[in-house]
């Protein structure tokens, strides 16, 4: 089967998913990454970004007078916050917002269920891993661009693999970026670094997170959005605040586990779903439905950092 993937979730979205399907597929909403998380969470990158700019500057010898990597460094040394707030609002305004949806490597945990599910009276759905074709090193950024892909979340760090990836795509955008230089000489250079340095904060920053949600071991699923595509964003309330969002697709096939959480009512739930999926002229045969491991949520207490996704 290969590896899986879990998202924790409620029993509502469930019951949205399964009532929407269409052509055997379930559409999930890819929220932008601006709208879910604290929009300075990028920082925590700030040793990541660093390093792949100057290693591409190294590489295309690049002068002291062109550096973005030193304006990276202006932004993060900043006391008064004034150059975060300018970088923010050029993140918020560039043209390539990554949508995600989030999953875990972990299944039926405990922590998640009280994070993610509804505190226990959700569900956790069991995919197998969501991948498109491995990337071609030759044609690897339009191939970001234009198709949706899974990337492991480093917390304080990133994975080698990813690292990889986005060190291609920092290396042409720095070669687009020196090229119109040459072309137009140094007018708006400001503007020019600056849109480089969002560009490399928008391909990083999806796959890093602070250090303190590590037991979440997250996989995301990660879309770019392109303003000059066809893709529709749209939007919804959540917590007081305007989410942004996208549709995302995964066939159910990909589907192969739904876990009830830790209450009281799994038979009731188990066969609700059941009926659920006969009425959506799915086998339910196809996907298991079971009830979770872990001490019902009654009689356990945890403490755990506030939610912010």
């Amino acid at each position: 089967m290969g590896d899986l993937i879990c998202h924790y979730t409620t029993l509502e979205v469930l019951l949205s998913l399964l009532r929407n399907a269409e052509d055997k597929k379930l559409t999930f909403w890819a929220s932008s990454i601006y709208s879910m998380n604290d929009p300075t969470e990028f920082m925590y990158g700030y040793d990541i970004c660093m390093d792949i700019l100057q290693k591409v500057e190294k590489r295309l010898k690049v002068s002291d007078k062109l550096k973005v990597s030193k304006l990276w460094m202006d932004i993060h040394d900043d006391s008064s916050n004034d150059w975060k707030e300018i970088l923010i609002q050029s993140l918020y305004e560039n043209n390539e917002c990554p949508f995600v949806v989030s999953f875990s490597k972990l299944k039926d945990s405990l922590p998640l269920w009280k994070m993610y599910g509804n505190n226990g009276y959700g569900v956790c759905l069991v995919f197998s891993e969501y991948l498109v074709k491995p990337f071609n090193p030759n044609v690897i950024e339009p191939q970001i661009y234009n198709s949706i892909h899974l990337y492991d979340v480093g917390y304080g760090t990133i994975h080698q693999s990813e690292y990889d990836i986005f060190n291609k795509i920092v290396e042409s955008r720095y070669k687009k970026y020196l090229s119109t230089i040459c072309q137009n000489g140094c007018n708006n250079i400001f503007e020019k670094k600056l849109s480089l340095l969002c560009l490399t904060l928008v391909i990083c920053s999806p796959c890093i997170k602070h250090p303190s949600y590590a037991y979440e071991q997250e996989k995301r699923l990660l879309k770019y959005y392109l303003k000059e595509s066809n893709q529709k964003v749209q939007f919804y309330e959540k917590n007081n605040n305007i989410i942004s969002y996208t549709e995302v697709q995964i066939p159910i096939d990909n589907l192969k586990e739904i876990i009830v959480g830790p209450c009281p009512d799994f038979q009731s739930i188990s066969r609700s779903i059941t009926q659920l999926l006969h009425s959506q002229e799915l086998n339910p045969q196809d996907i298991k439905i079971v009830q979770s491991e872990v001490p019902s949520v009654s009689y356990t207490h945890l403490t755990l950092p506030t939610n912010r996704e």
